[in-house]
């Protein structure tokens, strides 16, 4: 998801050049920032609500250790505070197994739109070669240039089979999202401040019904 402004600007050159794919493109970038949104503050939460606080309360409790039992003890809730806090413990698996779901989604989102962009760009390329071609032909008197049609329906260069693929993730993307904001609802203070963070506004139950 890292790269944001390139892809934007990938995005802008490609609409401007192939207007019938404008609003996938433009669709593409803002699922693609809901998904960056969730991450970033997914991250944010485990880096500052969760390792940070954990690490400070350690290094208070080894000032007061007297032997290797009460250090290795300290380690222990150390870790222990982690896992939970995290949702890696036994009683938030299946908070654990409803992100992994979330993030394998990103993950084809972004594999897909790849495709996405890689097709366009190579129907871009196509263009402009056609258009070097007619003008070689013109310049030597000839008229009209041969193409091969593609095997697969396209728009703009792109198989409709991407195009669907980019609407079908999106919306179990979406779906996933709002299930993960209930789950988090009904878990622990932690998942409440994580709830908290994603969604602040309450943007996320408009996009999730």
């Amino acid at each position: 998801l890292a790269g944001g402004q390139q892809m934007t600007a990938a995005r802008a050159r490609l609409a401007s050049a192939l207007p019938r794919l404008s609003e996938t493109l433009h669709h593409c970038n803002v699922v693609r920032n809901e998904m960056w949104h969730l991450i970033s503050n997914l991250s944010s939460f485990i880096f500052f609500e969760v390792l940070e606080p954990a690490w400070v309360c350690l290094l208070e409790r080894l000032k007061t250790v007297s032997d290797l039992d009460s250090m290795i003890a300290a380690h222990d809730d150390y870790l222990d505070v982690i896992t939970n806090r995290t949702f890696l413990g036994r009683d938030t698996q299946p908070l654990a197994s409803h992100l992994s779901s979330v993030f394998e989604l990103i993950l084809r989102f972004c594999g897909v739109q790849e495709t996405l962009f890689q097709d366009a760009l190579g129907e871009l390329a196509r263009r402009r070669q056609q258009e070097e071609q007619i003008r070689e032909r013109t310049a030597r008197g000839e008229w009209g240039v041969t193409d091969t049609p593609h095997a697969a329906p396209r728009v703009a260069g792109v198989a409709r089979i991407t195009l669907q693929k980019i609407d079908s993730i999106t919306r179990e993307y979406r779906a996933s999202v709002a299930d993960l904001l209930v789950k988090l609802a009904l878990s622990t203070s932690d998942a409440a401040s994580l709830l908290e963070r994603l969604n602040f506004n309450g943007f996320l139950d408009t996009e999730g019904a």
